[in-house]
């Protein structure tokens, strides 16, 4: 899936490590707002913007703007960790866990194999 970056916006709040608006030219479609994380396992993974929403018992969730079907997610996620790492590999890299000349290199595919 070719997946361009419009723009980003690197951050360090938890597992947070940017917030990048996407452009998927195939398709004629630009997503905006998608965030970037590390997990404690390592792992990159993508979160599509969302809306807060609440609970009758007073609890709050976040409720996804857009959905992927089937593997299509996991193909989207791994290529805009890529399109990130393309455009600057230190927005990932995060302050101790830079390896030179690695890529994303945990990849959900991999996890899923």
């Amino acid at each position: 899936m070719r997946v361009e970056i419009v723009h980003v916006i690197p951050q360090e709040d938890r597992s947070l490590r940017a917030i990048v608006n996407v452009r998927l030219p195939d398709i004629g479609l630009e997503i905006d707002s998608i965030g970037v994380h590390r997990g404690k396992d390592g792992r990159f993974f993508v979160t599509m913007p969302s809306r807060p929403r609440q609970r009758k018992d007073g609890s709050k969730w976040r409720q996804s703007l857009i959905r992927f079907l089937r593997d299509s997610e996991w193909e989207f996620e791994d290529s805009v960790i890529e399109a990130v790492n393309q455009r600057d590999r230190t927005i990932l890299a995060g302050r101790d866990d830079h390896k030179e000349g690695s890529t994303n290199g945990n990849t959900y595919q991999e996890a899923r194999q």
